[in-house]
């Protein structure tokens, strides 16, 4: 995605606007897509999974555009996995189940540990026929969950036609402000 700057100088030129405006244009437009994107792509992710939105918006992460350098990223975080407590886990007699896609739940032959107030909800397997030790079970990736979904497409779109709106948006806020209407 790039930043159209023939747009912005034709419009900063009728506004007489000067080479650090514009920038502070490009940049703010660049910080608000990628806000969007970042929007976007958590609220995606959630229409398909059943997770909460602290668990997705903590994995998202976005770099910030600068004067010097006017790039932003969003991207997804590998680490850390989400956990299984997060995905509403219940004890069931033949294991626990928990319900990662909306509407579709899976099974851990053997595990245990949701309702167990030590275990902190978590999900614990036996490593053996004996007692001890047993294993906290990982969750998934929220990376490998998007590699499922057709995440990538979509975001772009809205990247390309939200950055449209927020430079024209940000030229209206510098002729306002030019005017006197806006601080």
């Amino acid at each position: 995605m790039a930043v159209d700057f023939d747009t912005i100088r034709r419009e900063a030129a009728k506004l007489k606007a000067t080479p650090a405006q514009i920038d502070r244009i490009a940049v703010g437009a660049v910080n608000d897509t990628t806000r969007q994107m970042r929007t976007a792509a958590s609220r995606t992710i959630r229409e398909v999974y059943s997770l909460p939105v602290k668990q997705v918006n903590g994995r998202i992460h976005r770099t910030s555009a600068r004067r010097g350098s006017i790039s932003s990223t969003v991207s997804i975080k590998d680490r850390p996995l989400i956990s299984l407590s997060a995905l509403k886990p219940r004890q069931r007699k033949p294991g626990v189940s928990y319900q990662l896609k909306k509407g579709q739940h899976e099974l851990i032959p053997g595990a245990f540990g949701p309702k167990i107030e030590k275990l902190h909800g978590d999900v614990y397997r036996r490593a053996g026929k004996s007692r001890f030790p047993i294993n906290k079970l990982p969750g998934p990736s929220l990376a490998g969950l998007t590699r499922d979904v057709s995440l990538e497409k979509p975001i772009e779109q809205t990247g390309r036609d939200r950055l449209a709106i927020n430079i024209k948006r940000r030229i209206n806020l510098l002729k306002l402000r030019q005017e006197k209407k806006v601080k």
